[in-house]
């Protein structure tokens, strides 16, 4: 049976499960940057070996100013900063592999895919 879950912005640090699911979505810009590094150390955990995590985030600006003024705004909204390419480096400190990145509209946000390696 498939287990399934909904995460608050409140409960995202209260992750607990171990080896549980074959795929997370992660709507990353939503919560807040302390939320966002509580929760992914755990959601790594919670992916069986061999499962995805894939989380939404923000494209990478064209260049610093408007990087810049896209991590402020995304902040000031009760986002966090992390756009795709911060994502990627991320999860891949928390030792998740193969990750990948897929456009979705122009402009709009951007999935990071993650593959916790099967031992």
């Amino acid at each position: 049976m498939a287990a399934r879950v909904s995460l608050r912005r409140q409960d995202a640090a209260d992750v607990s499960e171990t080896e549980t699911y074959q795929l997370i979505w992660l709507p990353a810009p939503f919560l807040s940057e302390e939320a966002l590094r509580a929760v992914l150390p755990r959601l790594v955990v919670a992916l069986v070996p061999g499962a995805w995590l894939v989380a939404g985030t923000n494209p990478v600006g064209d260049d610093a100013l408007r990087r810049t003024v896209g991590r402020w705004t995304a902040v000031r909204g009760g986002g966090n900063s992390f756009d795709a390419a911060r994502m990627s480096e991320e999860l891949d400190a928390l030792g998740l592999g193969e990750t990948r990145t897929f456009p979705t509209v122009p402009g709009g946000p951007v999935l990071v895919a993650a593959r916790r390696p099967v031992c």
